[in-house]
């Protein structure tokens, strides 16, 4: 498993970049897919240990 990567802010802004909506960027998009796979193996592995204290 890679090492966590930085999060960029929510809002996608760089900090001391003047008050307008940058659109994501790839790293935006990577950091995304990053939390969203590691919230998904912790889901599978949560649902197998229930399983098992249920079975």
């Amino acid at each position: 498993m890679k090492p966590p990567t930085r999060i960029a802010p929510l809002s996608g802004r760089v900090p001391n970049m003047p008050e307008h909506e940058a659109p994501p960027s790839a790293a935006d998009f990577d950091s995304l897919n990053g939390v969203m796979s590691a919230y998904q193996s912790q889901l599978i592995f949560l649902q197998q240990e229930n399983a098992q204290l249920h079975a």
